[in-house]
């Protein structure tokens, strides 16, 4: 059953995926390939990047202009959290993992170049 309520509340859902990163370490290497993957598997990922001017539009993606990160969060089933040696030190990050977490849906962290020992709560 739970299965059946997690595809009802999906499917009315904007994004299958929010993927929460600091370009800065991320951006060319794992985030990029993850996109793409999700892309040609016709999964919705929303990217919450450095390109993404004041929490608002990505250059170069198909989003309403007045779509932040922020809704994104609450408009996406899972959250996949790719934690990097600068994730940390970003307070729109952190901000975004708080929701993240306020929602209890599906988390997914990876740890990029990080050892998971190091990091904690």
């Amino acid at each position: 059953m739970g299965d059946a309520v997690d595809a009802a509340v999906s499917s009315k859902l904007r994004w299958d995926v929010f993927l929460s990163f600091i370009g800065e370490d991320t951006c060319n290497t794992i985030v990029h390939s993850l996109y793409k993957l999700f892309d040609e598997q016709g999964i919705r990922a929303f990217r919450d990047d450095e390109d993404i001017d004041d929490w608002g539009m990505s250059r170069g993606d198909e989003m309403a202009p007045s779509l932040s990160p922020i809704d994104a969060i609450y408009d996406s089933a899972a959250s996949i959290i790719i934690l990097s040696p600068n994730y940390g030190s970003s307070r729109r990050c952190l901000e975004g993992l708080v929701k993240i977490c306020e929602l209890n849906r599906l988390i997914l962290p990876v740890f990029y170049q990080v050892d998971p020992s190091n990091v904690r709560h």
